[in-house]
């Protein structure tokens, strides 16, 4: 009944460039990853508002707010998701996901889009700090062999996995708004659905510059002359 969704980012100069991974199987919540990080937060799609999920991942507890179609939230780390008013609300309806537990829970009610003549929808980050260097990641479970594609990188193949897939990205802001596009890929009877069941996001943690790696190394020296 329920397919999956493929991200593109729209053509515009206001959006920073993604470098997408390879798209991989939703196995467990340790799929969710937080290392590098300084914060991470996540967004539930398709279900009241407002609602709160906390998933632990091995190693950090992830808060996911909800949202519905048309709303938006603001996360933990004070970053607002915000869903395009074209999305229905889909679940939960105990078919987007077999895992157990509070991720399972996450999955398992998505934003969706079907039976229309062009298949797009767009999910917003805003307050993003300019200059900030993000991860992100797409969670879209399914339950149809529907084709799907995020730009950048290869197709998505929902039939691989029992509970769907996901893709991370990362991306340095170039403005305090990123837009994420939903689009379908497949062709024919295929192109019926899109869909999203949640992401994350989080600032990674800047590596030492070369100016002060520069620097402790010239300290260094002078304490090995005194």
């Amino acid at each position: 009944m329920i397919g999956m969704a493929a991200v593109a980012l729209p053509l515009s100069s206001q959006a920073a460039v993604i470098a997408w991974g390879s798209p991989t199987n939703i196995t467990a919540a340790s799929n969710i990853d937080s290392s590098g990080l300084l914060n991470i937060a996540g967004a539930n799609f398709g279900i009241t508002t407002g609602a709160t999920t906390v998933v632990n991942n091995g190693l950090v507890d992830v808060e996911f707010k909800s949202l519905q179609s048309g709303q938006s939230e603001t996360l933990s780390n004070g970053i607002t998701v915000s869903a395009d008013s074209i999305w229905a609300n889909w679940g939960p309806n105990d078919e987007n996901s077999d895992l157990a537990g509070a991720f399972g829970t996450v999955l398992d009610s998505n934003l969706g889009l079907e039976n229309q003549d062009t298949l797009s929808a767009t999910i917003t980050l805003s307050d993003l700090d300019i200059g900030t260097e993000y991860r992100i990641q797409f969670f879209a479970g399914a339950t149809d062999d529907v084709p799907m594609a995020i730009s950048g990188s290869g197709d998505l193949n929902p039939d691989t996995g029992t509970n769907g897939q996901f893709v991370t990205g990362t991306f340095t802001a170039d403005a305090t708004s990123q837009v994420l596009t939903v689009i379908g890929t497949g062709t024919g009877a295929e192109t019926d659905f899109i869909v999203a069941n949640a992401l994350t996001i989080g600032e990674v943690i800047p590596e030492p510059s070369a100016a002060l790696l520069s620097g402790l190394g010239l300290l260094g020296l002078l304490r090995r002359r005194r």
